[in-house]
């Protein structure tokens, strides 16, 4: 048990560490009858919360199952390691497509709660220096567990082949730029202005790679996703994001990646960029909310909120 641990208001009673990451039950400081779950970094960076109201029982449960669903998860990851194939010679299989719209986002940093839904590996960004033809590239982790020998063989197969006469587009500046021209759909608006945006596909992941082959700037981000966690959480999301009113009711949906439109009870206006999370977790600013937590707090502070309507939005660059 930890002792005088608290977060958003809650003490946590309960803790059970799986790994680099730890698993906790809080209790609600002033409702004793209120309860929450988290996954936690640190001790400090605690995300994904699941509430849970008059059920303790349930909310302990809740605690033994996420532990134990990641104990599951990183003995596979043993297990595929050990059996791994010896690392394949010559080009990987690979497919090379535009991005859709709705993967461009995911070639931007997403929050702890989005690398997790969408087994986010980590990502690689890089320029081709002042001349135009160098290589200067950076690795970040995401979910580091995930960055297993098989995939870091596989991805350097991937990074050379986009490099090599076949493909061109890390060749050097001007070889991007004259690939992306090639595909003018890939061209989408980015924090930077024009950007081109292209998918790699290979058995298990996806790479989804934005491009800008203007001096002065980064030029590509590669971010690199477990295909089939990236893939079922963009089908979830298409639902879109649910809204309700402290009674349950719907009251709309917006896009993933769309604004609502927060009017304080003084008649301060913000808009807010929503991301979907689950069916009953979003992401609303840089706050993860359950739709009915967020309906009681809007009703709390006197607030209102609503959709914002608009023919694109412009996504939010957290990297630069």
């Amino acid at each position: 048990m930890d002792n005088f641990r608290t977060n958003a208001g809650f003490v946590i009673t309960l803790s059970i560490p799986v790994g680099s990451t730890e698993f906790v039950l809080g209790v609600n400081m002033n409702n004793p009858n209120s309860f929450v779950t988290w996954e936690c970094k640190d001790k400090t960076d605690y995300f994904w919360g699941h509430y849970y109201t008059d059920s303790l029982l349930k909310a302990t449960k809740d605690l033994c199952q996420r532990a134990m669903d990641k104990i599951l998860y990183l003995e596979q990851i043993e297990m595929e390691n050990a059996n791994k194939t010896p690392e394949r010679k010559g080009n990987v299989d690979m497919e090379i497509r535009v991005m859709e719209q709705e993967e461009q986002k995911y070639t931007y940093r997403q929050s702890m709660q989005l690398q997790g839904q969408t087994g986010s590996i980590g990502y690689l960004r890089g320029d081709f220096g002042s001349q135009g033809n160098e290589f200067h590239a950076t690795w970040n982790d995401n979910m580091g567990q995930l960055k297993t020998e098989e995939f870091k063989a596989e991805f350097d197969q991937v990074i050379n082949a986009l490099r090599s006469e076949e493909y061109g587009i890390f060749t050097s500046r001007s070889g991007m730029s004259a690939y992306a021209g090639k595909f003018p759909d890939s061209a989408f608006l980015g924090n930077g202005g024009t950007e081109y945006g292209f998918r790699v596909d290979t058995e298990k992941n996806a790479y989804l790679i934005r491009c800008n082959p203007s001096k002065g700037d980064y030029d590509f981000y590669c971010f690199c996703y477990v295909s089939q966690w990236l893939d079922s959480h963009m089908e979830k999301a298409r639902q879109g994001i649910r809204f309700i009113d402290p009674d349950y009711n719907e009251l709309f949906r917006v896009p993933d990646g769309g604004k609502i439109l927060i009017t304080s009870g003084w008649g301060e206006k913000n808009e807010r960029v929503c991301r979907f999370i689950d069916e009953c977790h979003s992401e609303i600013g840089s706050n993860l909310y359950h739709i009915c937590e967020f309906a009681e707090r809007m009703q709390q502070n006197g607030a209102t909120y609503e959709s914002v309507q608009a023919e694109s939005q412009k996504i939010k660059n957290k990297e630069r």
